[in-house]
């Protein structure tokens, strides 16, 4: 709808620009997180490739997305892809740099460039994450860092309370994964998130996603 507000239209007039587009490519910043791609459908896959992020997230044509730009291009049959480029409260210079790289090698796949980046990291897919939450309220000590593997029984972090005589609470991984995400502050309240990781039950191969 364009007669709501300004940025109703706004995004109209942003849509219509990228309705003749090859490919659009939208640059969000989120929590603390690793850089990683969303996408709605498995036509992009060439680009996928050339980008090159380990974390690759399936969204599909779910309408939870419906107001989302990407979800507006998909519709209008325009390949579209959306990279999450790490935290919005502070520049990290080798994700920059990382970015960067990856959009020159999809120029490369386009035939806007001559050269590419040499970028043969392993992708990864998945739909759903896992979002693990405390049922304690605290100061949270992360054990594991953005993009740290773990095992099954791992401590991914802990809980110091505001009552310096209760203990320490720890949370456990349940099974072997990879943290991709951390919220944004380590003061929490009970049922909070703290951080999301993809478990291996979380993982999905490219032939299995749904078309």
């Amino acid at each position: 709808q364009t007669d709501i507000d300004i940025n109703s239209k706004i995004s109209d007039a942003i849509i219509k620009i990228c309705e003749n587009a090859d490919l659009t490519i939208d640059l969000h910043t989120a929590h603390k997180s690793l850089p990683y791609s969303y996408f709605l459908e498995k036509d992009v896959y060439p680009y996928l490739k050339a980008l090159n992020f380990k974390i690759n997230c399936f969204c599909g044509l779910n309408e939870v997305y419906k107001h989302c730009f990407d979800f507006e291009l998909t519709k209008k049959h325009i390949k579209s892809i959306t990279l999450e480029c790490g935290s919005h409260d502070s520049l990290n210079e080798c994700f920059e740099k990382d970015i960067i790289d990856r959009l020159v090698n999809v120029c490369f796949e386009m035939g806007i460039v001559k050269e590419k980046k040499t970028l043969l990291k392993p992708m990864i897919y998945f739909e759903h994450y896992t979002s693990i939450k405390t049922n304690d309220s605290g100061i949270v000590k992360f054990l594991k860092e953005i993009g740290d593997t773990f095992k099954k029984g791992d401590p991914l972090f802990e809980v110091i309370s505001g009552d310096l005589k209760a203990n320490k609470v720890v949370y456990y991984a349940k099974e072997d994964g990879l943290v991709f995400r951390h919220s944004k502050t380590h003061i929490f309240t009970s049922f909070d998130e703290v951080m999301q990781v993809l478990y291996n039950s979380n993982l999905i191969s490219f032939d299995k996603l749904p078309n």
